[in-house]
């Protein structure tokens, strides 16, 4: 919870005292429409590749003798652009669409438990042995271990955790002064390289009420308070981290020698992560949400360092409530 995480380190931002609560407060009964579109891009060695994912499902809510069950339906995705292999994203996607989890969410607004997490693997699984089928043996068994940690339940609960912390669960409990900005430090779960935790350093920041219509991150009027005529109800919050980079590095070396090889010498790498949330504050319930990570990684020996950048647009549309 961020009631937990907040040091209050102020940087001195310039606010006027006004503080924004946020609380957990979904309620069963919900019906709502969630559309989003990944895209993603892959830099090395002055080659691009990139990949562009649009989807939809609907989640519908319900009492749970812990707290919350949401269950998923009517999903749907399509693969809207692919520099390779376009066939085969759009094949995998449209399995692990077709699959459905619930979600069970305790009455904190914490994540329990998430339902057909087995089904998850097993495709999971299936698609990576499909796709590393005609390698070498010795390529498959260096990376038999890694992959076994990062398809592991474990792993692929974090990573379903992440997103719901992300959008509900890291902001319950927080009391925002508008304007300032909030220093945090924790560790961060890494799902591929099995839920090694690693060192951040984050800072929260809530810029005010908005418009619940509004799109997270785009330039729009922020209000210090909440206007008097109902036209901004919801919030919007910003969060940015950044890994601790020798710490990063120790956890890379562990996987470079799980797979049998030698990290390469003076090897650095970089995790940038930014996300704006906007919400309804007295309830968390979600209006949009806009994600950007970026990875840097590189050695002397390379003429250009590796980026990759993802970058995540998300929307809810609350047809019943």
């Amino acid at each position: 919870m961020l009631a937990i995480l907040l040091t209050l380190a102020h940087s001195g931002v310039k606010a006027d005292g006004s503080t924004i609560a946020l609380s957990y407060n979904w309620p069963a009964g919900l019906e709502v429409d969630v559309s989003y579109r990944v895209f993603k891009e892959r830099l090395r060695q002055g080659k691009t590749l990139n990949n562009e994912v649009s989807g939809s499902l609907t989640y519908t809510t319900s009492d749970h003798k812990k707290g919350l069950i949401i269950e998923t339906s009517n999903t749907q995705v399509k693969v809207e652009q692919a520099s390779e292999s376009g066939g085969q994203l759009q094949r995998f996607m449209q399995r692990l669409a077709a699959i459905d989890p619930s979600y069970i969410i305790t009455q904190e607004g914490v994540l329990s438990s998430v339902g057909k997490l087995d089904e998850l693997k097993q495709s999971l699984s299936e698609e990576y042995e499909q796709l590393t089928s005609d390698l070498p043996e010795d390529v498959k068994n260096q990376t038999e271990g890694l992959m076994a940690k990062a398809l592991s339940e474990e792993s692929i609960f974090a990573s379903i955790s992440q997103d719901w912390n992300r959008d509900v669960a890291q902001w319950i409990g927080a009391d925002f002064e508008v304007g300032y900005l909030y220093d945090v430090e924790y560790t961060t779960p890494v799902p591929m390289l099995g839920n090694a935790q690693v060192p951040t350093k984050g800072t929260y920041q809530v810029f005010g009420y908005v418009p619940c219509s509004a799109d997270a991150g785009s330039d729009i009027e922020h209000f210090a308070k909440k206007p008097t005529d109902n036209s901004a109800n919801c919030v919007e919050m910003y969060f940015t981290s950044n890994l601790i980079p020798a710490a990063l590095v120790d956890v890379m070396e562990q996987m470079f020698k799980s797979m049998g090889q030698e990290m390469p010498e003076n090897f650095e790498m970089k995790i940038d992560y930014e996300v704006f949330v906007i919400t309804e504050p007295d309830t968390l319930l979600p209006h949009s949400v806009n994600e950007v990570k970026v990875i840097t990684a590189s050695a002397p020996q390379e003429v250009q360092p590796l980026v990759q950048t993802e970058i995540l647009d998300k929307q809810f549309t609350y047809k019943k409530r």
